[in-house]
């Protein structure tokens, strides 16, 4: 009795193992399905990697679903890898594996265009577009087009040392390796022109540049007549003189073939060539004392034309004085100027003439009648001799007794306060011309003229004024120093 109790104990216990095998074996781990591929081939993963198994003949999974686990006998070594004839357990049916891939990190590769006669395809990564060239062991993959099929990579990138994987239910898995992988370029360069477009006073050199993300240096085609360029356009070498109004069209191209569109920049010369104008204030004249002058200049497009002046006599230069502040002439002088504007028109030179005199010149009237010859003595002047019809209450003008005395004259004025009598004395050159060699004298009281040559003639008017108000000039007379 105690024989068949022990034997139904083991029977129940093999029974259990068979069923819950997790529980009768420590080294059984837990693989999910991902794929089936054939009737014998499957893509397992655990939390770490992927593996494909072929199972031996027998193995039928078709009760289980992609997503659900099956359970292996590992290796107790991390990571537990699914080796060559490890059990597989799936209810109470177990098989052994024949064949297993080392662990994969697979990817889904999607495969755009493919050119079967030049064997490469078309993918895209992380926003990146690939040429991939393979073998003739992937020539499967010319009908993969526009489809996802997987690639074993450890990392985001793509590289020649990827494995492309085809699985399927039907056919099962396969494999092949790249020969090339090259980036395709698809972003245009971008050209520039320096100086922009704008309005220039003068011709401007033009300089066209263009970078590019792979080609360090991108082609780049332009016009200058206003037609759209096109690749047999002229090709930039060297900068573009540009001197009168144009339209500068342009586009650049690298070696990948990508074209930018076309830019244009439009240049405006306006070639100033007016001189400014600049002038004095106040102008050159006769002053009787120091005078203040300002030198100004306009010109039709620079607003502070620059002045250069001298004040010698000598023409000036842009090495001479520049202007800055009104001049001070106190004295005779020669002011000589001239501007120039920024674009470097120059006006003509300027002069203006400064004659500082003595308030009290007055010039001399021609006489209209020649005075007697010979007179020795001057005559009394008399009354009648000075014309004043604008002053009343004028007499009692008594005469002028120039004495006989070489080199002195004495004048005995009337003995009107209010009136005073003023005197030109003067001589004649060798042509007959009236020479002043005596300034007005202003007379209220008893004079003496000294310093009179001997044996010479000389010739004097007179006039009365009152209150400001100028009486006419007598007429000349003459006397000879003794």
């Amino acid at each position: 009795m105690k024989k068949i109790v022990l034997f139904l104990s083991v029977l129940i216990v093999m029974i259990f193992c068979c069923f819950y095998p997790n529980q009768s074996k420590a080294d059984w781990r837990s693989y999910a399905i991902d794929q089936y591929l054939d009737a014998d081939s499957l893509l397992i993963s655990n939390a770490y990697y992927q593996y494909i198994i072929d199972t031996s003949t027998g193995c039928y999974f078709y009760s289980y679903d992609e997503g659900d686990s099956l359970y292996i006998d590992t290796a107790s070594v991390y990571p537990y890898m699914p080796n060559i004839n490890n059990s597989v357990e799936y209810y109470v049916n177990s098989c052994v594996i024949t064949n297993n891939t080392e662990p994969l990190s697979l990817h889904d590769l999607y495969i755009g265009n493919v050119n079967a006669d030049l064997n490469y395809f078309i993918t895209e990564i992380d926003n990146k577009k690939y040429k991939v060239a393979y073998g003739a062991s992937c020539s499967w993959l010319s009908s993969f087009a526009n489809n996802n099929i997987k690639i074993n990579s450890y990392d985001s990138s793509l590289s020649v040392d990827d494995t492309v994987y085809l699985l399927s239910a039907a056919n099962g898995w396969q494999t092949c390796a790249l020969n090339n992988i090259e980036e395709i370029d698809e972003t245009a360069p971008t050209s520039s022109a320096s100086p922009a477009g704008g309005t220039y006073t003068s011709s401007v050199s033009v300089t066209l540049s263009a970078t590019d993300n792979k080609d360090a240096s991108p082609d780049v085609y332009y016009t200058i007549n206003g037609s759209s360029p096109t690749i047999l356009s002229g090709k930039y070498y060297w900068p573009l003189s540009i001197t009168q109004n144009t339209t500068l069209q342009f586009f650049s191209v690298d070696e990948s073939g990508n074209q930018e569109a076309v830019r244009a920049e439009y240049y405006i010369i306006d070639v100033d060539s007016t001189a400014p104008a600049s002038s004095a204030s106040p102008a050159g004249g006769t002053y009787t004392s120091s005078v203040s002058v300002t030198l100004s200049a306009t010109d039709n497009k620079d607003a502070s034309p620059k002045i250069y002046y001298t004040m010698d006599g000598s023409n000036p230069s842009m090495r001479s004085n520049l202007y800055i502040s009104p001049l001070d002439i106190a004295q005779d002088a020669t002011l000589k100027f001239f501007s120039v504007d920024s674009t470097g028109n120059r006006e003509s030179v300027k002069t203006e003439i400064y004659s500082m005199q003595a308030l009290s010149a007055e010039p001399i009237e021609q006489p209209k009648e020649e005075p007697p010859v010979e007179t020795v003595i001057v005559p009394p002047i008399s009354n009648e001799n000075v014309n004043m019809p604008s002053i009343r209450k004028v007499s009692n003008v008594r005469a002028y007794d120039i004495q006989k005395v070489t080199t002195k004259i004495t004048w005995r004025p009337a003995e009107d306060i209010n009136t005073i009598y003023i005197m030109q004395l003067a001589r004649k050159d060798k042509q007959g011309n009236f020479k002043k060699i005596r300034k007005v004298i202003t007379v209220n009281n008893k004079k003496k003229i000294k310093y009179l040559k001997s044996q010479k003639k000389y010739y004097v008017r007179v006039r009365a004024q009152k209150d400001m108000v100028k009486g006419s000039w007598s007429k000349w007379v003459h006397w000879t120093t003794k």
